[in-house]
């Protein structure tokens, strides 16, 4: 923190947990504080807001706190209990076409690679076939470091169909580094299970492995959008909702997997991109704001005017007119219609004046 004459002292708080690249602040939820946006290597970016006292929170959605590959153990570990096709770590490989096949009552215990995590519903689903009995009771327990542990939940269990999803409410506040789960079946002595998942709260992220982006204003509505440059050498805008809440903008584009710097290049005033193709690839690509549309056709229908147009799939395009061509001035007619991915189409229906010059333009 900075004590107002350039003397910096650390506050102790750490951002992310992943493979950081870039760090972007401004203010995106229009409460006048600076946020921050995380952009990471290998999940792509993270969105953290201020509360004004730089104490910054991320939010969260419900998924599956594990990922195929996590480590698994089970206890009592007898060889002779197992169905040797059908191992354990199918347990969570997140395909419903495979199963794990037990002949006893055993404890699974599972480490989320990510961290502790606060687990909130248990999900269990039944295997894809009818070759084995569906378990019918399940415990449920965190583990601490010292492997002592904490009973979170015991349920009877009923499945009526195949691949079916069964959801246990886990009452949990407690943030543990392992999970436990028991799964027997009372009448038949073993069981069968498609896949075990351990629901937690999870920050949520905007699209996949990155490299660089920007904040900057795109569409002239006020709010900060994001533009991020993935890994794949792709590039995707995101527009702001004005809450921090990020929408995909159009499709992605080709430019490039490195840095990118905001700012209008060519004085129409909408903001520009320049941005560092990355990898092999030389130099940097300049992508100019507002200027993709182009008109492919015009025509007459009785009184009116038809206008076909090329454009960037998904653009948010708006028509355009003037009746005097060195003019500054240019009249919004309304947005144009997608019609198939990247071909448009806007009906001027019975202007005033009948000598008009047309031009798109991005909001």
């Amino acid at each position: 923190m900075n004590n107002g004459s350039g003397t910096f002292t650390n506050s102790g708080v750490t951002l992310g947990t992943y493979d950081v690249r870039k760090v972007l602040a401004g203010d995106l939820d229009g409460n006048h504080t600076m946020d921050i946006v995380l952009i990471n290597g290998d999940i792509g970016a993270a969105t953290l807001f201020n509360n004004g006292k730089a104490v910054f929170s991320q939010p969260t959605v419900l998924g599956d706190v594990t990922v195929p590959g996590d480590p698994i153990s089970v206890s009592p570990f007898t060889q002779s209990d197992f169905d040797l096709n059908n191992l354990w770590p199918k347990a969570i490989d997140d395909d419903l076409s495979t199963k794990w096949h037990h002949y006893n009552t055993p404890q699974v215990t599972i480490t989320p690679s990510r961290g502790s995590t606060i687990v909130k519903k248990l999900a269990l689903i039944s295997a894809a076939d009818t070759d084995n009995p569906d378990p019918n009771f399940t415990i449920f327990w965190g583990v601490n470091t010292d492997n002592s542990t904490v009973q979170l939940r015991a349920a009877n269990v009923s499945f009526s169909a195949r691949n079916q999803r069964l959801e246990l409410t886990i009452t949990n506040s407690t943030s543990y580094p392992k999970y436990r789960v028991q799964l027997s079946n009372s009448t038949f002595g073993h069981f069968q299970i498609g896949e075990l998942e351990l629901i937690g709260d999870l920050p949520t992220q905007l699209d996949s492995a990155a490299r660089g982006g920007a904040l900057a204003d795109v569409n002239g509505d006020g709010k900060l959008d994001l533009c991020i440059s993935r890994a794949d050498g792709t590039s995707q805008i995101y527009t702001n909702g004005g809450a921090g809440n990020f929408s995909m903008f159009g499709t992605n584009v080709s430019t490039g997997a490195g840095a990118i710097a905001p700012a209008d290049l060519n004085g129409n005033g909408t903001i520009d991109f320049v941005q560092v193709r990355g990898g092999t690839n030389a130099g940097a690509i300049v992508r100019l704001n507002g200027v993709e549309g182009r008109i492919t056709g015009v025509s007459r229908d009785a009184a009116d005017i038809v206008l076909t147009f090329s454009g960037v799939p998904g653009g948010n395009y708006v028509l355009q007119y003037t009746t005097n061509l060195p003019a500054t001035n240019w009249t919004a007619v309304g947005t144009v219609t997608e019609t198939s991915p990247g071909t448009f189409y806007f009906r001027d229906v019975a202007p005033a004046d009948q000598n008009r010059f047309y031009r798109m333009a991005l909001p």
